[in-house]
C-alpha cells in the first residue's frame, strides 16, 4: 500500500503540474486516477488514510467558529 500512495501522491502533482501548464485536460485526468487509487487505498486502510491527510482547512483559522 506505499507503493500504491507514492503513485496517488505523484498523480495529484501531476495534475497540478499540468493544471499550472494550462493542460488542463490531461490535468483533469491525472486527477482522476490519482482520487481512484485514493479511494482504492481508503477501502484498503482507512485508519492510514485519515491520519496521513488530514483536511487542508483543519488548521485554517478563517474556518474555525
Amino acid at each position: 500500500s506505499h507503493k500504491l500512495e507514492l503513485a496517488a501522491r505523484t498523480l495529484m502533482k501531476l495534475g497540478l503540474t499540468y493544471h499550472n501548464a494550462f493542460d488542463y485536460r490531461a490535468g483533469r485526468q491525472a486527477y482522476q486516477e490519482g482520487f481512484v487509487l485514493w479511494r482504492q487505498l481508503g477501502e484498503a486502510e482507512p485508519a492510514v488514510l485519515s491520519s496521513s491527510a488530514p483536511h487542508a482547512l483543519s488548521h485554517c483559522p478563517l474556518t474555525t467558529s
